[in-house]
């Protein structure tokens, strides 16, 4: 046995009235035991620590039971102490090494066995999300209508990892993560039973620390149980973590914008071997919570602050404006992402950038803006004669209401004569023949109603420009062509 995991299965649960903060899912499971009424398949998921994988022990120990109370298994009976001591009718496996098709086949045809000892065959599966494609494929059927005599837990912390054809003929249960208070009350009741000296504010800072898992608070409980008294302080420099004094230190100089205060913190928590990671984690919450604290301070959720903590973030976060809040949390975020990509290396100097961006925010750092006094005015563009701006109503030229068209349009519209003079809001286009045709589409009509809108008119009409017309042919000059093409076919016309 692992001396790190003693603390843990020394104070597993053995029974589900033992388990912690899941009562919802505890009192389902033993109503189902008590009334014979268990499922075929199971999924249980939720963060580690939680209490999955002691859940499915127990409830494999219960189904099997000769004198379950209330569904809640004995632990005395012959069966019971079988389970214990390892049946072959209880069979857990690890997903994480056990994940081939190979595997899962091999599983598959040992189903049709009876089981030797107990009442029926139950297989926990860890880490369930590790399974491959190919194994679920070999075992949906088998999950889908097992044997009366079977019963499957799959246990998996990723959830969107198990295909839907498997949730779907499962029965799933979500564990919550452990509350920190009710972490922490039981971290004093395993160190009471310990012998141990655990101060509040320890047991506190432990269960933040275990980020709502049981089994971290306890490995962590037993990083520091060899000392007579447990304190913060003890705690704080035994996990590698900065305590809330160290964040508020660099928080209040990223207020200030005092950059080397906030470095010198920093280069301090790095000679005391503090995790760089940890820290950025620690900065990321700490600047959430005072986040919650300027927006919302009566919502509830900053239950993870210690009761000597709430005062002083509310007296930071009223330094801090929330933009500037969301902001750090930005830049956070992205060097705690970079920190985990880069593989370890240069933690320190990420974060020394990430603080440095906090304490001197950079605008613009290429290009600096031209100041508006200094820009050079647009030129007027001279008006053509037949393009005329009437300042009665809005003062409007052709070339401004042809900058709005698009330029498939403007070929259409060349040597037209815009005419503003009709009235308010009438604009007058004369166009040749071309521009007239483009204009009884309805949609290129459109786009020039849409572009004289901009400037008030809201009437168009359209007349061809008069230029463009044949000139009327005189009673003389008719008279003259009849002559000419008379004498071309040699006849002679007597004029009076």
């Amino acid at each position: 046995m692992n001396e790190s995991s003693v603390l843990y299965n020394k104070y597993r649960p053995a029974r589900f009235e033992d388990v912690v903060a899941q009562d919802d899912i505890t009192r389902i499971l033993k109503n189902q035991v008590a009334g014979d009424s268990v499922a075929h398949s199971y999924v249980f998921t939720g963060a580690a620590g939680t209490g999955k994988t002691t859940c499915a022990r127990i409830l494999a120990k219960a189904i099997n039971c000769l004198n379950p109370a209330g569904g809640d298994p004995c632990l005395v009976c012959e069966n019971c102490a079988m389970i214990d001591s390892g049946s072959t009718d209880v069979t857990e496996i690890d997903a994480a090494s056990n994940n081939s098709v190979g595997d899962m086949r091999d599983l598959r045809d040992t189903l049709e066995y009876l089981p030797t000892e107990l009442r029926k065959r139950v297989f926990i599966i860890d880490e369930a999300h590790m399974l491959s494609n190919a194994a679920w494929a070999a075992l949906l059927k088998t999950i889908e209508e097992p044997p009366a005599h079977v019963v499957f837990i799959l246990a998996t912390t990723e959830t969107q990892k198990i295909p839907a054809t498997i949730m779907s003929r499962c029965m799933q249960f979500t564990f919550k993560r452990i509350g920190m208070q009710n972490c922490a009350d039981f971290l004093n009741k395993i160190a009471s039973k310990e012998n141990l000296t655990l101060e509040p504010d320890a047991a506190l800072i432990l269960a933040r620390a275990a980020n709502g898992g049981l089994r971290d608070a306890l490995r962590l409980l037993e990083t520091v149980a060899n000392k007579d008294k447990i304190t913060a302080e003890i705690v704080t420099n035994a996990i590698g973590a900065a305590g809330t004094v160290h964040l508020f230190e660099i928080s209040d100089a990223v207020s200030a914008r005092d950059s080397e205060t906030a470095l010198a913190v920093l280069d301090r928590l790095f000679r005391d071997s503090k995790d760089m990671k940890q820290l950025a984690s620690g900065l990321l919450r700490h600047y959430r919570d005072m986040l919650v604290m300027k927006i919302a301070p009566n919502s509830g959720f900053l239950c993870d602050l210690l009761p000597d903590e709430t005062e002083r973030y509310r007296r930071s976060a009223g330094l801090c404006e929330t933009a500037a809040l969301l902001g750090a949390l930005d830049i956070l975020g992205e060097t705690y992402d970079r920190m985990y990509r880069a593989g370890g290396g240069g933690d320190r100097t990420l974060l020394e950038l990430a603080l440095l961006k906090l304490c001197v925010p950079v605008k613009s750092p290429i290009i600096a803006p031209i100041p508006r006094q200094e820009l050079p005015a647009k030129p007027i563009a001279p008006v053509p004669e037949n393009k005329a701006i009437i300042p009665h109503h809005k003062a409007v030229s052709a070339d401004q209401i042809e900058a709005r068209l698009p330029p498939y349009l403007l070929a259409s519209l060349a040597g037209a004569r815009w005419d503003f003079s009709r009235g308010e809001g009438v604009a007058v286009l004369f166009g040749s023949s071309v521009t007239i045709s483009a204009l009884a589409n309805a949609n290129n009509r459109a786009e020039i109603e849409t572009a004289l809108r901009n400037f008030g008119y809201e009437k168009l009409i359209v007349e061809p420009e008069t230029a463009d017309l044949p000139k009327p042919v005189t009673d003389k000059r008719r008279v003259d062509i009849f002559l000419e093409q008379a004498a071309a076919q040699g006849i002679t016309v007597r004029q009076k």
